[in-house]
């Protein structure tokens, strides 16, 4: 049996540090960050399935599934559990921006108009279907 990914900031660090890139390296995914773009290697595949479980662990109203229209980055710190999973929001934004980075997370309102929302984040929708399948 395989063993899943658990949710911390010490498991999502070490994957965006070892895929992350440059703007100028070549780049075959980009992510929507909170305040610019960023840039991942090839290495983002290998990891695919660590975030996919990583991201399914976040709360039921972040998920595509729940027929909601998504949840605020606010409470993006909190597993699905109620408890905090990392107190920096710097480290949510890097699960999501791999997340978006290979189609997994979505931002149904576009960043030019974050202005209009809570705090100016962005609400954040989690593909759960696409991450619980096998490719």
């Amino acid at each position: 049996m395989e063993t899943k990914t658990q949710l911390c900031s010490k498991n999502v660090k070490e994957v965006f540090f070892r895929c992350r890139v440059s703007k100028t390296q070549a780049s075959s995914f980009r992510g929507i960050g909170l305040q610019n773009d960023i840039y991942f290697s090839n290495d983002l595949l290998d990891h695919k399935q660590e975030i996919k479980d990583m991201l399914l662990e976040l709360p039921y109203d972040f998920k595509k599934s729940s027929g909601s229209k998504g949840a605020s980055f606010l409470e993006s710190n909190f597993k699905n559990t109620g408890r905090w999973w990392t107190m920096m929001f710097e480290t949510a934004e890097m699960l999501f921006a791999m997340g978006h980075a290979l189609g997994l997370v979505e931002f149904p309102v576009p960043r030019e108009m974050w202005f209009t929302l809570e705090q100016e984040l962005p609400i954040l929708i989690v593909n759960d279907t696409k991450c619980k399948a096998d490719t």
